[in-house]
């Protein structure tokens, strides 16, 4: 595969991706808001590989929490920092969080299809590591019908639920529903 931080590393790209992204962002913006409504004021949330931060943007500008956002292309932060000021943005890997919160529930958009499956591990890993017992992880990513293709043009991994749910459930993290919308499962886990 392709090493996320050389896929995300050419400007203009962060433009591109917003666009090109856009139907797909669009729809997990209203999915993930959906599921986070209940949290309470104040409430410490993480977007994992934010990317441009759409969907810390939207959170930051619908719901009543602290955001802060993750990436390891500093690219994409610089778009996202151009565009809100808001959120906290840092530059850095999901497999080495540079953060310890805990956080009250963690957002990870679209981030896993960019990781070779060997890597996935450490990063649901590093997600509960920094969840607080009984907060949340919100995941969407892609979902193909299956049997169907597990990598994409060499770029992108695709897991199937069940796959999610044993990496999930491996680092501490319980299943606790999923919703389909286009192309693409939410799926929302506790941290136990």
């Amino acid at each position: 595969m392709i090493p996320a931080k050389l896929l995300f590393s050419f400007p203009g790209l962060p433009l591109a991706y917003d666009i090109l992204s856009w139907p797909f962002v669009t729809m997990a913006k209203r999915e993930i808001s959906a599921v986070l409504t209940d949290l309470p004021p104040g409430s410490q949330v993480l977007d994992v590989g934010t990317g441009t931060g759409a969907i810390a943007r939207h959170l930051a500008a619908t719901l009543p929490v602290q955001i802060t956002g993750i990436d390891l292309s500093p690219e994409m932060l610089g778009r996202a920092r151009a565009l809100d000021g808001r959120v906290t943005w840092l530059e850095g890997s999901a497999e080495d969080l540079p953060v310890t919160g805990p956080y009250d529930a963690v957002v990870a958009s679209y981030l896993l299809r960019h990781l070779d499956p060997e890597r996935a591990p450490q990063v649901f890993s590093e997600i509960a590591r920094v969840t607080r017992y009984g907060g949340r992880l919100v995941l969407v990513d892609l979902q193909l019908p299956r049997p169907g293709p597990t990598q994409i043009l060499g770029v992108w991994s695709l897991y199937s639920p069940e796959e999610l749910v044993e990496l999930a459930q491996a680092s501490g993290l319980s299943y606790q529903r999923s919703r389909y919308f286009p192309l693409s499962i939410l799926m929302v886990f506790e941290r136990r």
